[in-house]
C-alpha cells in the first residue's frame, strides 16, 4: 500500500483526479477566507467584523470551524458594536446555548459579557432554571459572562 492508502494505483482514474484537485481548490479558497477573519475583527476591519458575525449567525460546519468561531467570538468581544450587531451577536449567544453544543463557553460567555442587556440577561436566567444540559450550559455562559464583566470594568 502507498502513502496515500491506495492498494492498487490503477483504480485511480482521471476523473478522480479532477473531482479531487476541483475540492481542494474549492474548500481551500473557502477556508483561507474563513481562517481570516479573526484577523480581520482583530483590525477592526468593518466588512471583516460584518463577515464575522454573518459566519457566527449561519454557523457552518468544516474543518476546524469551531475553532474560528471561538476566536471570532473573543475577538469581538472586544469590539465596538452597532445595536443591529449587538442584537445579532444576542442571537448567535442564545443560538449557541440552546442549539449548538460543541463550542466553548468561556468564549460564548465572554460575547455574551460584551453584548450583555437585560433581555440577554433574562432569556439565559430563563434557559438555566429549566435545567437538563441547556441550562446548565446557560449557567455556565451566564458566569463566563459575568466574569467578563468583571475582568473588563475593573
Amino acid at each position: 500500500m502507498s502513502q496515500q492508502g491506495w492498494a492498487d494505483h490503477s483504480l485511480r482514474t482521471h476523473e478522480h483526479d479532477i473531482t479531487r484537485e476541483w475540492y481542494l481548490t474549492a474548500s481551500g479558497g473557502f477556508l483561507e477566507a474563513v481562517w481570516e477573519l479573526p484577523d480581520l475583527v482583530r483590525e477592526r476591519n468593518a466588512g471583516g467584523v460584518e463577515a464575522a458575525i454573518t459566519y457566527l449567525e449561519t454557523a457552518p460546519r468544516c474543518f476546524r470551524s469551531g475553532y474560528v468561531a471561538e476566536r471570532i467570538m473573543r475577538r469581538l468581544s472586544r469590539q465596538a458594536l452597532t445595536d443591529d450587531q449587538r442584537s445579532r451577536l444576542t442571537s448567535v449567544v442564545l443560538a449557541e446555548t440552546v442549539q449548538r453544543q460543541s463550542r466553548g463557553w468561556r468564549d460564548i460567555g465572554a460575547l455574551g459579557g460584551a453584548i450583555w442587556n437585560q433581555d440577554l440577561r433574562a432569556a439565559l436566567i430563563s434557559l438555566a432554571s429549566r435545567g437538563g444540559v441547556q441550562g446548565h450550559r446557560a449557567a455556565r455562559i451566564t458566569s463566563a459572562a459575568e466574569e467578563w464583566r468583571r475582568s473588563t470594568s475593573a
